[in-house]
């Protein structure tokens, strides 16, 4: 893992959110998350928030890591429809 990752947090509002997806995934073994994060021009921020999400939810819930997947982005993509 990159170093500077480590010292990322999470804000407080958001361990509550987490707890729950980590709760949900503890009660059904069968079910996978994709955790996908956006920072404005800052890709190297967006990929250690996506992987400590994922850390924390292992961490604190014991879930395997195969299933929580992470992607990450520095711009939003328009899509024409």
């Amino acid at each position: 893992m990159n170093e500077k990752w480590k010292f990322i947090e999470i804000e407080d509002p958001s361990n509550e959110s987490l707890d729950r997806v980590g709760q949900i995934l503890s009660e059904d073994p069968s079910m996978n998350v994709h955790v996908s994060i956006f920072k404005d021009d800052d890709q190297s921020m967006a990929a250690g928030k996506a992987v400590h999400v994922k850390n924390y939810i292992i961490g604190k819930f014991k879930v395997e890591p195969d299933r929580i997947h992470t992607s990450w982005f520095r711009q939003f993509q328009k899509e024409a429809i």
